[in-house]
């Protein structure tokens, strides 16, 4: 045993809690703090410290870069299963996050809020803050170095994902945002594992953060954070219609999720594991997304028997 090894702990669980935890004390007193002062220059501090967190962590352990780090050649059926899995995984934060809405309406004056804070610098640095700065940073420590030391011991990939997911939706700090922020984590935790590419979840971060944030610059012109309360009041009455609507477009969703899973297995992969794993698959995403849509059915059937929906309309106007 050198001296290296004696010093300093291994990669792995227990590494990986106390880099959790550190960086949960950081989120919370620490970066949450500079972006209520500073503004957009404080999101720009909590990514690097993310970064620096990460990469300090990997050599104080001694974990190696490039396998914390793994990229390798780009696959042209997982780069789209990538985007498929997004594409999936925007419509079930669309509808995990209008169901929380509909629960607590306060979440819609948060996200205005969130909206005037982004809007405060030009669009393309802007872009640039919330969009490439997290695939990097934020990946770097979570996907990197927690993940990494986390697959050390523990095999399987769901269960990797399952405590990525809690993480990454504790270390944004929002209530509102959670549930939503915990399933597009564990995404991501899932596609490393299924890759072994870092490439792809900053790749799925990246595009998730740029459409959020497009969406978010086109809605600030015609939002005002001074409405947002009034917004509220009125969206309130029609976000259980919205949850409904989204139920049945967002029924494809499992459909894209599965399809990006095979994708990103590719064919010699799906062979091994068996034809009745994926029959198992396929039925369960058929399952869900029948589920979705007759859930969304019925919510707006609901509304419309009941004479609520005129209501819900001239409420608006």
């Amino acid at each position: 045993m050198n001296d290296r090894e004696s010093k300093f702990p291994k990669p792995g669980p227990v590494a990986a809690i106390v880099v959790m935890a550190f960086e949960l004390v950081m989120a919370f007193y620490g970066f949450s703090l500079a972006q209520y002062y500073l503004g957009m220059w404080g999101l720009v501090i909590t990514e690097i410290g993310c970064l620096l967190i990460g990469l300090i962590a990997a050599l104080v352990v001694g974990l190696d870069i490039k396998q914390m780090l793994p990229l390798k050649r780009i696959r042209v059926n997982e780069f789209f299963g990538t985007l498929m899995m997004w594409g999936g995984s925007l419509l079930c934060t669309l509808i995990i996050n209008l169901a929380l809405f509909s629960v607590f309406p306060g979440g819609i004056t948060k996200n205005a809020e969130l909206n005037d804070f982004t809007s405060t610098w030009p669009a393309g640095a802007a872009l640039f803050v919330v969009s490439v700065m997290p695939a990097i940073c934020e990946e770097t420590l979570h996907r990197g170095f927690i993940q990494r030391c986390i697959m050390t011991k523990v095999k399987s990939k769901f269960l990797v994902s399952f405590i990525m997911a809690l993480f990454f939706g504790l270390f944004h700090m929002d209530f509102y945002r959670f549930l939503g922020t915990a399933f597009l984590g564990g995404v991501m935790a899932y596609i490393l594992c299924t890759t072994d590419n870092f490439f792809y979840n900053m790749l799925f971060h990246f595009v998730n953060n740029l459409f959020a944030e497009v969406i978010s610059l086109y809605s600030a012109n015609s939002l005002a954070n001074d409405a947002a309360n009034q917004v509220a009041d009125k969206l309130s009455g029609v976000l259980p219609v919205a949850f409904g609507v989204y139920c049945v477009i967002g029924c494809v969703a499992p459909l894209l999720m599965l399809g990006g899973s095979m994708l990103l297995k590719g064919k010699r992969r799906l062979l091994e594991e068996g034809k009745k794993k994926l029959i198992i698959s396929i039925v369960a995403a058929i399952v869900i997304a029948a589920a979705l849509f007759v859930t969304g059915c019925l919510i707006m059937f609901y509304f419309i028997y009941t004479g609520q929906m005129s209501g819900i309309m001239e409420g608006l106007n």
